[in-house]
């Protein structure tokens, strides 16, 4: 097989059968992308790594149940989710949260009021979110229920809450710019 001449669906069908060689060459074709995009949310070339690992795995792991025409596109948002996962789970070392503490001056919210009005506005925000995503949301912000604990109480599959999820972030940090968006990792 020419890895060069074969296009993502033929390779993802190939690997949903169980070629390895297919996986490799799909491996070698968005691998370097995937680091840098992982690398320009945390700055951290082990955990960038690490990230990476976890998604090629879970990728193989599913590769039966992945029913996806744009092949990067899902890779690219599985490593968003990914990092959002490590964000969400606090995994993340003092140095992740230094860099992220740089997006956005501390003397940002200079008074308790400011704070109190962005709390709300991003109250107001995850309001408009529509009603299933806002309560996968909720569920996951709020309650800290972890996305297995919201599939089975809300009887949806994990890939669905982890897309509501994604979804919601995005939504919410193209409303809110960086800093209150970083405030709902750390809340």
């Amino acid at each position: 097989m020419d890895p060069v001449n074969v296009s993502d669906k033929e390779l993802v069908d190939r690997i949903k059968s169980g070629q390895r060689e297919a996986y490799y060459f799909l491996f070698n074709r968005y691998w370097e992308s995937m680091y840098a995009f992982a690398q320009s949310l945390i700055r951290d070339p082990d955990t960038s790594k690490d990230i990476l690992q976890d998604v090629w795995l879970s990728f193989w792991e599913r590769r039966r149940q992945i029913d996806n025409q744009n092949i990067k596109a899902y890779l690219m948002q599985a490593v968003r989710f990914r990092v959002y996962k490590e964000f969400r789970d606090g995994k993340l070392r003092p140095e992740h949260i230094e860099y992220i503490s740089t997006l956005a001056s501390p003397d940002a919210l200079e008074s308790p009021l400011e704070q109190e009005e962005l709390q709300e506005q991003i109250a107001h925000w995850v309001e408009k979110l529509p009603p299933k995503r806002r309560e996968v949301f909720k569920l996951s912000r709020y309650e800290h229920l972890s996305n297995k604990e919201i599939a089975q109480k809300l009887n949806i599959s994990q890939r669905t809450v982890e897309t509501h999820i994604s979804h919601a972030l995005k939504f919410l940090r193209e409303r809110l710019g960086t800093l209150a968006f970083l405030i709902l990792f750390f809340e």
